[in-house]
């Protein structure tokens, strides 16, 4: 199973990097002017929101960066390199995280709880 190792790093190391790139350009501020943007940035942004749109939303902004810490822990953890540096950053990662999705999932619930009084 060790003979196969290195493919599995690229793997997990490639999606990192994808997911990253990815949850950067979502978090890139737009440039002002008029008119549509028709920029690479701007056209991968508006993708995101149709195919990925839960990355756009706070509680899911939040769980994204807890699987890129979980993953950001086992790229640095299994090369056996810099498990302590590794746990850091993800750690980090992931605690940042889990606050965003704790913060959003309350901020959706005092939605409705203030939806519900309004109606009542």
């Amino acid at each position: 199973m060790r003979e196969f190792a290195p493919i599995w790093d690229f793997i997990n190391h490639f999606w990192l990097f994808l997911f990253g790139l990815l949850q950067l350009i979502v978090d890139t501020p737009q440039q002002g002017g008029k008119g549509p943007q028709k920029g690479f940035a701007a056209k991968t942004r508006g993708a995101i929101r149709k195919y990925a749109n839960f990355t756009t939303k706070l509680a899911g902004k939040g769980a994204w960066c807890m699987f890129l810490g979980a993953c950001i822990v086992a790229a640095l953890w299994d090369n056996g390199l810099v498990e302590f540096l590794g746990f850091f950053l993800g750690g980090y990662v992931y605690m940042v995280g889990g606050y965003a999705a704790l913060y959003g999932i309350m901020f959706f619930f005092n939605q409705i709880i203030r939806d519900a009084y309004s109606l009542s």
